[in-house]
């Protein structure tokens, strides 16, 4: 939302996230996360993240970097709209993430997440932040103890409009290496590093 209003009303599109959780947040039953602009250019924005318990202890950070999509035709749609959906609050999801966004996994070090319009951002592409459901699929189920992620860095490359993405994971040692494909198109589409939580 913060890249958004920096840009408007150009079309934003994800560059690049990372996530990082400290040890110790298995007991968390809920997370805060509140972001912040580190520096906003005409075409470029990088925010930061801190994510919190309902306490307000601090258990992770995280940072995104966006630009504007390079067609200026394509701009978005209200940003007070925009802005009133998320300021309007949501109940906790009733299923995990994963199956709400479409993503499984299909085999051990693979996940798949078809392009359908529930994910689709203006571009008509996977949204960027949905599209880590693959990435973190594929490393748990690659990792033999199917252990949560700590860490996970991201760099988009181009985006996923054919579909369905397909990520596919090596782990070793807890680290992960993952690419996501366009597998309509064969594009190599996303990059991605994980780290499997140690506790």
């Amino acid at each position: 939302m913060l890249a958004i209003q920096a840009l408007e009303p150009r079309l934003v599109v994800t560059l690049e996230l990372d996530v990082h959780l400290f040890d110790g947040i298995d007991g968390a039953t809920s997370l805060r996360t509140a972001a912040r602009i580190a520096r906003a250019g005409s075409s470029v924005v990088v925010a930061r993240m801190d994510i919190t318990t309902a306490a307000g202890a601090r258990v992770g950070f995280g940072h995104g970097t966006f630009m504007a999509a390079p067609d200026p035709t394509k701009t978005m749609p209200s940003i007070a709209k925009a802005l009133a959906r998320y300021q309007a609050g949501q109940a906790p999801l009733d299923e995990p993430f994963a199956r709400r966004v479409g993503c499984e996994r299909t085999a051990p070090g693979e996940a798949m997440m078809p392009v359908a319009p529930y994910v689709v951002n203006g571009t008509k592409a996977i949204q960027g932040g949905l599209l880590t459901a693959t990435v973190e699929e594929a490393a748990r189920s690659a990792d033999p103890d199917n252990r949560p992620l700590a860490h996970m860095h991201v760099r988009y490359l181009r985006p996923v409009r054919v579909g369905p993405a397909v990520a596919r994971a090596a782990v070793h040692g807890g680290i992960g290496e993952v690419d996501v494909h366009d597998s309509g198109t064969g594009a190599l589409a996303l990059i991605g590093t994980t780290h499997a939580a140690t506790s």
